[in-house]
Parts: C-alpha cells; sequence; structure tokens
C-alpha cells in the first residue's frame, strides 16, 4: 500500500485508485478494509487534501425580546484613508431592533474602540446587558473587559474563524458597503461624509426578520424623510397633551414588540430548518487527534495545520485543542474549524521521538490486519496462475 499510495510515483491518489492498484499485483484477507483504513489515516493526505464536505454544527440561535439586549460590535478596515483621517467603520447592531450604528474611527485601538461606542451609541440609547464581537485585540483587551466590568456589561465572543457567528453585524456590513460604492466612486477619500445618512437609511427599511424598521422598534415611531417632508405623512398625529402622547407611545411599542418577537421566532426557526439541512457533524472526544485549518491564500501551502489533541468536548460544538507539541496556546474552535484525522473509527496518535513515525490506536473498531503488521497477503502473478 505504501507503494502504491506514498511514492511520488503514486501521487497520494484517493481510496478508489489506491484500491484500483493494489489490487492488480496484490490481494489479502480484508483487502478494500485495510486500504480504505490506511488512505484515511495518511497524514500528507489529511493534511493537503480539501475535504468533500466541511463539518458543519446545527445552527444554535440567541433571542433577544426587547431593545438593548444584546448589541453586536465589529469592524471594518481599514479603508482608504478619508480627508478627515479615518480609515476605519466601528459597527453597531442592537439584536432585537436591527438599530445600526456606523461610526467613522482613525483607528482599531482598544481605548479608542471603547470611547466610540460609549460616547455616539450608549450614551444615547443606554447600556445593553450584553456585548457580542469577534476576539480582535481591541475587543479582547484588559481596557475593553475592565471598561465592561465597571459599566456591569456581559461581554461575550465567537469562536475563531467563524464571522458567521456574528451575522447580525456582519450583514450589516454587506449593506452599508454596497451603498457607500453607490456614492463613492472616484473620491475614495470622502467615504466617511456618507455613512450618517447610509446608516439612517438602514434604520429606516423594513427589516424581514422583524416586519418593521428599526427606528419603529427602537424609537416608536417613524423618522420624517425627505418624501414625507413633501407629499406628506401617513401617520395621524392627533395627540392633545404629553400625558396622551406618552401613553399611546407604549402602547403602540409593546404592540409592534410583541409582533416583532413573533416574526423574529419564526424568522428563526426557517433559517435553522433550511441551515440544519446542510449540517455534517463532528463528534469529537477528549484524546481524539484533529488537525485545525491555516487558511492560508498560498495555493501551494498546506490546507491543514499541525496535529492537536481534543482536550475537552463542549456540548459537541465547541472543543479545545492542546498543543501535541511546543508551549502553543489554547484556543476554543467549533466542530467546523476542525478535522478528525480519521473516518474508519479510529484515530492517529504521534509518536514522540518523530513526527513521522505514525502508530494507530484502535477506539471501538476491530484490529486492522495492514501489510505494514503482518505478512497475510498473497502477490498476485502473471494472469492465469
Amino acid at each position: 500500500m505504501e507503494l502504491c499510495h506514498e511514492l511520488p510515483s503514486a501521487g497520494h491518489q484517493g481510496m478508489v485508485r489506491t484500491m484500483a492498484k493494489v489490487k492488480t499485483r496484490y490481494q489479502w484477507y480484508r483487502m478494500t478494509s485495510d486500504i480504505k483504513a490506511f488512505v484515511a489515516t495518511c497524514s500528507v493526505c489529511n493534511k493537503n487534501k480539501k475535504p468533500n464536505r466541511y463539518g458543519r454544527c446545527p445552527m444554535i440561535n440567541y433571542h433577544a425580546g426587547s431593545p438593548m439586549e444584546r448589541v453586536h460590535l465589529d469592524f471594518m478596515g481599514p479603508l482608504p484613508k478619508t480627508k478627515n483621517g479615518h480609515e476605519n467603520i466601528l459597527m453597531l447592531v442592537d439584536q432585537f431592533t436591527k438599530w445600526t450604528e456606523c461610526i467613522p474611527l482613525p483607528s482599531q485601538t482598544a481605548e479608542v474602540t471603547a470611547q466610540a461606542a460609549i460616547n455616539e451609541f450608549f450614551s444615547r440609547f443606554g447600556y445593553p446587558f450584553e456585548i457580542f464581537s469577534d476576539q480582535g485585540r481591541n475587543f479582547e483587551s484588559s481596557l475593553f473587559k475592565a471598561v465592561c466590568d465597571l459599566l456591569q456589561i456581559h461581554k461575550a465572543r465567537t469562536t475563531p474563524y467563524r464571522p458567521s457567528a456574528n451575522g447580525q453585524v456582519e450583514r450589516q456590513n454587506r449593506s452599508l458597503m454596497d451603498a457607500v460604492r453607490c456614492f463613492v466612486d472616484q473620491q475614495q477619500d470622502s467615504w466617511d461624509e456618507h455613512l450618517a445618512q447610509l446608516a439612517g437609511a438602514l434604520r429606516a427599511s423594513v427589516n424581514r426578520s422583524t416586519g418593521y424598521t428599526p427606528n419603529k422598534l427602537m424609537l416608536g415611531r417613524e423618522t420624517n424623510q425627505p418624501a414625507e417632508l413633501m407629499f406628506g405623512t401617513t401617520e395621524d398625529h392627533k395627540y392633545t397633551g404629553t400625558e396622551e402622547y406618552i401613553i399611546g407611545l407604549e402602547k403602540a411599542m409593546k404592540t409592534s414588540h410583541e409582533i416583532a418577537r413573533k416574526t423574529l421566532k419564526t424568522t428563526q426557526a426557517r433559517m435553522k430548518k433550511d441551515y440544519d439541512l446542510r449540517v455534517l457533524e463532528r463528534q469529537y472526544a477528549p484524546g481524539d487527534l484533529v488537525m485545525s485549518y491555516k487558511g492560508s491564500k498560498v495555493e501551494e501551502d498546506p490546507k491543514l495545520g499541525g496535529m492537536s489533541d481534543v482536550n475537552n468536548n463542549l456540548q459537541n460544538l465547541s472543543i479545545t485543542p492542546k498543543p501535541k507539541k511546543g508551549r502553543g496556546t489554547t484556543i476554543e474552535g467549533i466542530g467546523g474549524t476542525y478535522e478528525l484525522v480519521s473516518g474508519v473509527g479510529f484515530v492517529l496518535v504521534e509518536e514522540a521521538s518523530s513526527t513521522s513515525n505514525l502508530k494507530v490506536q484502535v477506539e471501538q473498531a476491530p484490529l486492522l490486519h495492514s501489510p505494514r503488521d503482518s505478512l497475510v497477503y498473497v502477490k498476485r502473478g502473471p494472469a492465469g496462475r
């Protein structure tokens, strides 16, 4: 099997082609299962070949039921530097109302981020119960954590290489950049001058997930747009005093929030159903050997990085790989970010002496009869013998 798979003349072909080559010259008991196991546990193939299907865990939805319950943060940039010195956009999205703020900033430091979020958003609408972001250094810094602790805000984060986990703000990022491109063509140094009005346009648009505009859910009313100023608004304003207006506003917001919750629940259920149709769960257990995706853009680079032991199993979704060698760091990752080395019921254990010597550790699988360990095979002779 080594001659028909690992040599340059064999080219590390897949299971079917390797089996065809072996069968022309050899035969032995349980040959098919041995070849499948041999190819599945080839470390070179596992590191360099792209899987036919990536691991995909079932969708888990977070339900926010009121404004400022959970706010998503993210950065876009660096972008072309503007006349005002801005190169980045801080995006803040309220999960329930979909209210969006776009703040142009000169840098992405933790100090600048915290100051902008507090002065431009939280000071106007109140402080959220939870902030959700990726694992950017500015959001994970000691300063940002200290600010959250001081304000009694729970800080949550995504797992590495999973931008879809912060999908609330990622979707708004795309909508904003599509709008920016429509107004910024040749002059790439003036995009920050359009952000405020473009953010207002997003807030005045009906969101499909809630059935309302962010303005309606956050403010209890629609803001006047140029079209309303020219042709008049369709809303009746028959309040005779402040108290009557407050009572009417509370009633309207209560009704709209209840409808939005039901619409959100229905939308999330539909999205989960569609997403879970393509689920391919990877089951991990402590001691399994996994490889992490490197994410390199160089075509010749291996697709998978170094091997790691699974340190623990968190709801079969998040795993904490422990590097096999060196000090390394411990990170969390969703199941789709890592691939099991083998797929036939056993795992590979790396020898301490050499990275090239690998042995098979059987887990709930029958003992393999391989030519590496046994001579129970018959070499094929010429046809007719």
